[in-house]
């Protein structure tokens, strides 16, 4: 499955890259090609004009495979920049200290971090990256650093769709899934949109609303890809990072029924963090009370007042060292006023000089001048 030049194998760091591709990260003094790319996880990516290479939707270890492919078109006899964002490396690396080898698929190459290539003519193009470190080595006999397809067309379209999505989770447990939807979308011609969703992992899925399960920790964006009927698209990115292991919480409220207006203290000390994080533990909480009130504390102890009858849904997420957040809920039922307490010693002046006094539900009335009540 996995394309490794083994001879790093002893010497290198290694980190576990989220679409199943080792990323090798040479000690210093090291000579050799100092990582592999891939989607989610700890990665680098190619970027094109600014836009970020999309996971291949197949594994990139299949013969003939890019790793990365560009949701985007460019278009041709236009200059396009390209580098390689090194920022979600677990270990800064210096790129000045490599020599990097690009491959633009149209017969031309270029020695350089940062640069620019054009297209002369439209077609789709793998570019292959190759890194090098000191010592001459034989380029051919070297696996590529990065790879990634794209696609160049004569002229670019005006006005692509526009989209907005979310997802069900921000921090995700490995094995536990995901929900991401559309939440508006338009095209401007009016045809009909498609929906493509690139989870970073070497997988996709269609449609407005889709489910996914991670199976390796990581973190990285998954791309909403939108498409019209001209073939023109839009792309969404939202962040997600997954993680072994995230806090449990535990909260308590003093009641969950309340007569009318009132407080309820709230208790998330029971909640753990996960202790597999070396010196882990709680430390902040974030409730959302479900009135439109938030609040962001240390203590895991909480006032809050609810002064409208409703039911509420009170979310705390608590969030360990690692800023990592669990997430429990709990509901609190604000019931309406009871009619005496609305009534109480509520009184209205009428004319003619008489006084209506509604008390306890007893009506009573009289003239102001010396009558005794009469019920």
């Amino acid at each position: 499955m996995m394309r490794l030049v083994t001879r790093w194998l002893l010497r290198a760091c290694c980190v576990w890259c989220g679409v199943g591709v080792l990323l090798w990260v040479p000690l210093p003094g090291e000579v050799g090609t100092p990582a592999r790319a891939c989607g989610i996880g700890f990665s680098v990516t190619m970027v094109a004009d600014g836009q970020p290479a999309l996971a291949y939707p197949q594994s990139p270890d299949q013969a003939g495979t890019p790793i990365g492919v560009f949701a985007l078109d460019s278009v041709a006899q236009i200059p396009i920049h390209f580098t390689e964002d090194v920022s979600r490396l677990p270990t800064p690396i210096n790129v000045g200290a490599f020599t990097w080898h690009w491959d633009f698929g149209d017969g031309s190459r270029a020695l350089g971090y940062a640069l620019t290539h054009t297209y002369q003519s439209p077609g789709t193009y793998v570019i292959h990256v190759k890194v090098t470190q000191g010592t001459q080595q034989d380029l051919a006999a070297l696996s590529d650093f990065d790879s990634a397809q794209v696609t160049v067309v004569p002229q670019r379209l005006s006005q692509p769709p526009t989209a907005t999505a979310r997802s069900s989770a921000r921090y995700v447990q490995v094995m536990h899934a995901v929900t991401y939807s559309v939440t508006t979308a338009r095209a401007f011609d009016g045809s009909p949109l498609t929906y493509t969703w690139n989870f970073g992992d070497n997988t996709t899925a269609t449609g407005s609303t889709v489910t996914h399960t991670f199976t390796q920790v990581g973190d990285g964006d998954v791309a909403l890809i939108v498409q019209d009927g001209r073939g023109t698209r839009s792309v969404v990115t939202l962040p997600v990072t997954i993680v072994a292991e995230v806090p449990v919480v535990h909260v308590t409220a003093s009641t969950r029924q309340l007569a009318g207006a009132g407080a309820v203290t709230f208790d998330a000390s029971g909640s753990t963090a996960p202790a597999s994080y070396p010196n882990n533990r709680i430390a902040r909480y974030q409730w959302d009370f479900g009135d439109g009130t938030t609040m962001l504390t240390i203590s895991p102890r909480v006032s809050h007042t609810f002064s409208a009858p409703g039911s509420y849904t009170v979310t705390v997420a608590a969030l360990d060292r690692r800023d990592i957040p669990g997430t429990g809920t709990l509901t609190v039922t604000v019931a309406n006023p009871p009619l005496v307490t609305a009534l109480w010693w509520l009184s209205v002046v009428l004319i003619s000089g008489s006084v209506l006094y509604l008390t306890a539900l007893l009506l009573r009335r009289w003239w102001s001048q010396r009558h005794a009540p009469i019920a």
